[in-house]
């Protein structure tokens, strides 16, 4: 029983093994590479064939009647079988690490295999070349000339397949690379490099072909062929053909692996200038190239990371002073500023809240904010602080406003305006009053309290004056009441929509203070509940 359940469990995990084995790149990448062989293998018979000059050309027929070549297509179809079973056993850590990476317990292996593997299989063909080019014309030189000659073509046919392989399976494989490089540092022993790929494409598609330029030319000029000088040529031109060919193959492989990830960093970069920080790039490879799409997704997320933090620290202090602390950074003390004070306060809302459940005084508060934000942000102000039912906004810091007064005025008569439409707490409930005071003058302005944890504050005569008139306003019919101060330093157009009132000692003040209110008042204050 113990034997069937084991082989049973053992036939369990082949299947995921199989499967992914057939899914995803893997079938391309193995066709891939036979396809480069097969064609590299193509070149080698149809030059030695057809392109040699004269009598030293091979002839098929001959080889394919002789004993000679049994063993050579012996080799080629067990050479065939044994590249496609070592190209599985290279990529099977990689495919059972896709098939649940969190479970496997070589990852980092996996990992590593799986950014290595192009290189790898390239090795494991360029062996199978040397192998079979080595047999290949011990069955078929007839002289040590032209082994050289068939040398140098198997030379040139097994680079070209291997290089053509290698930068085939690069591309083929980028969705496998993206994975490797997206769970972990995506450093290596022995990296490769868009410099050496470059050197590769160079040495297959140039060095090569005019090395096998050369030995024919060679080879004709010290009487080694016994062909004629046309034959010759028609040889030369045949390379010369093959070297065109295969540099463009190599070339047009090497420009995309490398035009490729920058054209889509490029296209990425765009989005983020427009503020799309969702915008990961696939990683292709472990070159330069692909470390530097790594360190793109890192910056990325660290500036979708930076623009939370701004968006949060902003709906705490105000947007302005956000962006003001983290442009120049945080430190304790104050600057001399001239700014309008504008403080709301609700009327009876403790009276309120014995009344109503907590959830519709919670429901009521946030309507209120949200119209005093509203209003504040819409003209230029900063809203400083929640104070229980009331808020602070201040006009004219941290930034400088050219009219401070005239906004805090014209936010003013538009708070009057708008808060008794919001302000109900329901049909069988008296509407909630508010007041609105208004000041102006110089304070002291900057950031206050410990070196772990400050707030950004204003400090001075106008903050308390503002909230006397608080009070005062309370009672008034339209809500809203402002220094006459704050009224002069406005520009003429808001100034002129704001009438004296009376004039009263505020508390605290040794000295009458003339108030003033909007002209025409939209509706009547509820007073206090």
């Amino acid at each position: 029983m113990r034997g069937r359940a084991g082989s049973t469990e053992s036939f369990g995990s082949v299947k995921p093994l199989l499967r992914g084995s057939f899914t995803r790149p893997w079938p391309l990448y193995v066709f891939g590479m036979q396809v480069a062989n097969v064609a590299g293998a193509v070149f080698v018979f149809g030059f030695l064939q057809f392109l040699l000059p004269g009598e030293d050309a091979l002839r098929i027929n001959e080889l394919l009647t002789s004993n000679r070549i049994e063993p050579f297509l012996a080799y080629l179809v067990l050479t065939a079988v044994v590249s496609s079973a070592v190209a599985w056993w290279l990529a099977r850590p990689v495919i059972v690490w896709q098939q649940d990476w969190q479970k496997e317990p070589h990852g980092l292996l996996a990992r590593d295999r799986a950014l290595k593997i192009p290189q790898m299989l390239a090795w494991v063909y360029a062996a199978v070349w040397v192998v079979g080019g080595v047999i290949f014309v011990a069955l078929t030189a007839q002289t040590v000339e032209l082994a050289v000659i068939t040398a140098v073509t198997v030379a040139i046919g097994g680079a070209t397949a291997c290089a053509v392989g290698y930068l085939f399976s690069e591309r083929v494989l980028r969705p496998v690379h993206a994975s490797a490089m997206a769970v972990g540092d995506a450093s290596l022993r022995h990296p490769p490099s868009v410099s050496s790929r470059l050197q590769v494409g160079w040495v297959v598609s140039v060095l090569v072909p005019v090395a096998g330029i050369l030995v024919v030319t060679n080879a004709a000029l010290t009487g080694s062929l016994t062909a004629d000088s046309n034959a010759v040529l028609t040889s030369i031109l045949a390379l010369c053909a093959a070297l065109v060919l295969g540099s463009f193959v190599v070339t047009r492989l090497t420009a995309s692996a490398i035009a490729d990830p920058i054209a889509q960093l490029r296209s990425a970069l765009r989005r983020v200038q427009s503020g799309d920080f969702d915008t990961p790039v696939r990683i292709y490879d472990a070159t330069e190239l692909g470390q530097l799409q790594a360190g793109f997704n890192e910056m990325v997320q660290a500036l979708a990371e930076r623009e939370q933090i701004r968006d949060v620290f902003g709906r705490y202090v105000g947007p302005d002073v956000a962006r003001r602390a983290l442009n120049d950074g945080v430190q304790l003390g104050g600057e001399d500023r001239f700014v309008s004070v504008l403080f709301v306060d609700l009327v009876g809302s403790t009276n309120l809240a014995t009344k109503q459940p907590p959830a519709e005084i919670v429901a009521l508060l946030n309507e209120f904010f949200r119209v005093v934000v509203d209003v504040v942000d819409r003209h230029d102000g900063l809203l400083n602080k929640f104070l229980g039912d009331a808020a602070l906004a201040v006009f004219g810091a941290p930034l400088e406003h050219q009219d401070a007064s005239g906004a805090a005025l014209a936010a003013a008569r538009e708070l009057a305006q708008r808060l008794p439409y919001v302000l109900h707490a329901g049909s069988d409930t008296e509407p909630v009053g508010f007041g609105i005071g208004v000041a102006a003058g110089p304070v002291v302005a900057g950031n206050i309290g410990a070196a772990h944890r400050l707030e950004y504050t204003v400090i001075g005569d106008p903050v308390n004056e503002a909230a006397r008139i608080t009070e005062l306003a309370k009672d008034e019919p339209g809500g809203a009441l402002a220094s006459s101060f704050a009224v002069s330093r406005a520009h003429h157009d808001e100034a002129a929509k704001w009438t004296i009132v009376r004039s009263v000692e505020l508390r605290g003040r040794g000295v009458p203070s003339e108030l003033a209110a909007p002209t025409q008042p939209h509706h009547k204050n509820s007073g206090a509940l």
